[in-house]
């Protein structure tokens, strides 16, 4: 057969166009290297755990509106609040048992820590997520030895810290207690007695 191989001549029709598909797929993933996805360790491209794989992910944005009725050339800024982006990842995890249970140890760990990742996509890489929660299923469809996790990841909204500077007073001119402060007393006689009213 032209464009085969010898060796693939004397294989059954079958392996060899098993082998060929193979072979094809190979050529293709390096000249066109598929797209990076799933959520890796804040700015690297290391997975943030090795997972079987990455099923599905989604991105979501949201703001709150004001829904009360507001004056015409009004609406500004703080009538619409963009609210954090929220990431619905479903990531599966089979293989052996200790690797199951590294990875349902890692998702406990990690949504009470304040570990921040990156959500990657083809177009686009999303910064600073942290696991908000996360819920564990398993069904005979799948199999009992794979572990599918849906994980909600939340965006944190850094602000970066600001400082400024200023002059306070000698504290050598303030009085060492507010009980050393001098108040004014009221006129009194002699006797000490009440002076009577004007």
């Amino acid at each position: 057969m032209f464009g085969i191989p010898q060796l693939l001549n004397k294989l059954p029709r079958a392996v060899g166009f098993t082998l060929l598909g193979n072979l094809a797929s190979g050529i293709v993933d390096f000249l066109f290297p598929a797209p990076t996805w799933g959520i890796y360790k804040k700015g690297t491209t290391t997975p943030a755990f090795d997972v079987s794989s990455v099923a599905e992910l989604s991105i979501g944005g949201e703001s709150n509106v004001s829904d009360y009725p507001i004056e015409d050339g009004t609406f500004t800024t703080y009538n619409k609040v963009l609210m954090p982006n929220i990431f619905p990842i479903v990531m599966t995890r089979d293989g052996s048992q200790a690797e199951r249970t590294a990875f349902l140890n890692w998702l406990q760990v990690t949504v009470g820590s304040f570990e921040l990742f990156d959500v990657l996509c083809p177009e686009r890489t999303y910064r600073n997520v942290t696991l908000k929660s996360y819920r564990i299923s398993r069904s005979s469809s799948s199999g009992a030895a794979m572990i599918i996790a849906n994980c909600i990841f939340q965006e944190i909204r850094q602000i970066p810290a600001v400082y400024s500077s200023s002059s306070t007073p000698n504290p050598e001119n303030q009085p060492a207690t507010p009980t050393a402060r001098t108040h004014p007393v009221p006129d009194q006689n002699v006797q000490g007695t009440p002076l009577p009213p004007l």
